[in-house]
């Protein structure tokens, strides 16, 4: 058995890519490992069910001042940690800049945990970059690992944090229990189209009113579902051709994503999204959709064209909507198969399973 404390500077209650925290705490604590997670919240809540899970980290609400604020609180909890007993020490890397001293000096192994550089843009996004890039810096020099979500995000990586540092890349994931074995039998001529994620400009979701404006010249009929929220939110709201649902939980996406049939990918080619691993893209896998998106690394798996159809991004969404629009009932179910054949191998318990070797490999 391994001990585990995990600081996250995501909020676990509104983050949508939170479910990898929880999906891998959840995974650990099933393989007998003893983990807890702090987090940004409000300490006289308790919104998850789950012995380990603790909102202790101060939860301030001023942008750019977020995990300053919360590596206070973190800095506090690690100092008192037993010397004689530590556990391993996971740290969200938006933490690690105000907590150097605290790091280097801490008793057992210590861990940068990135799941993805920075993606706001203007001044706040400059600012968080130059600190991105101090975390890597400081945990090259007293880290005893990392992990990162793909090899394309280990290379824009490895230019701060050095060689030294062993790296481990840990991809976004799903519930086993969330891989549908349903048959998906589409029986109107409908398709039903999904975004999930962050409704912001630079995401590319404003693509998702011009694939609207292409179908309708092509008389291809869509409906259109997005679930999340962000500075563009508004803006596709007004489109009354949108079903915008909202912020919605785990288990409300895992519900509408079972209604729908292809899972869009919008997010443009750059050093933020080709180095990604989108959660959404495993939910996809998860529910047998198929996929269509901007073609980069980020949105790519391996053997997997029979599902993900990916574009150039002036218009990656016509070839593939052209495609997934005319296949028949037996062509649905060979995408789905393969789809959820793909998702098995991006489950919380497979990544569990690495993380536990990785942590293995560096004692």
């Amino acid at each position: 058995m391994t001990r585990v404390l995990w600081i996250t500077g995501r909020r676990l209650t509104s983050d949508l890519a939170s479910s990898t925290e929880i999906g891998l705490f959840d995974a650990l604590k099933f393989r007998g490992h003893d983990i807890e997670i702090h987090y940004p919240g409000d300490s006289d809540k308790i919104p998850f069910d789950r012995e380990g899970i603790h909102p202790s980290l101060h939860n301030s609400g001023l942008r750019g001042f977020k995990s300053k604020l919360a590596s206070k609180s973190a800095i506090k909890i690690i100092t008192d940690v037993s010397k004689d007993d530590a556990p391993n020490l996971f740290v969200d890397w938006r933490l690690v800049p105000w907590m150097s001293a605290e790091l280097s000096n801490y008793p057992a192994n210590w861990f940068i945990i990135d799941r993805g550089p920075p993606a706001d843009s203007g001044i706040l996004g400059k600012l968080q970059w130059r600190y991105w890039m101090k975390s890597w810096r400081i945990a090259g020099d007293s880290a005893s690992g990392g992990m990162v979500v793909s090899d394309e995000h280990e290379k824009i990586v490895r230019p701060h944090s050095g060689q030294k540092i062993p790296i481990c890349s840990l991809s976004g994931g799903v519930k086993k229990s969330n891989i549908t074995s349903q048959r998906r039998i589409r029986s109107d001529e409908t398709l039903n189209l999904v975004y999930v994620g962050r409704i912001d400009r630079n995401r590319g979701v404003r693509n998702l009113i011009s694939i609207l404006d292409w179908a309708e010249k092509r008389d291809i009929v869509l409906n259109m579902h997005i679930a999340g929220e962000g500075d563009e939110s508004d803006s596709l709201r007004s489109d009354s051709r949108i079903i915008h649902h909202g912020f919605l939980d785990s288990e409300d996406i895992h519900r509408l994503l079972s209604e729908c049939d292809v899972g869009l990918l919008p997010m443009p080619p750059g050093p933020v999204w080709s180095t990604s691993s989108p959660l959404k893209l495993a939910e996809y896998a998860a529910a047998g959709l198929a996929v269509v998106g901007v073609d980069h690394p980020g949105h790519f798996l391996p053997g997997s064209r029979e599902w993900i159809d990916l574009g150039p991004v002036h218009d990656w969404w016509s070839k593939g909507i052209s495609r997934f629009s005319e296949l028949s009932p037996e062509e649905w179910n060979s995408v789905q198969n393969s789809a959820t054949n793909a998702a098995m191998e991006l489950t919380f318990e497979r990544l569990a399973e690495r993380l536990e070797e990785f942590m293995e490999s560096v004692r």
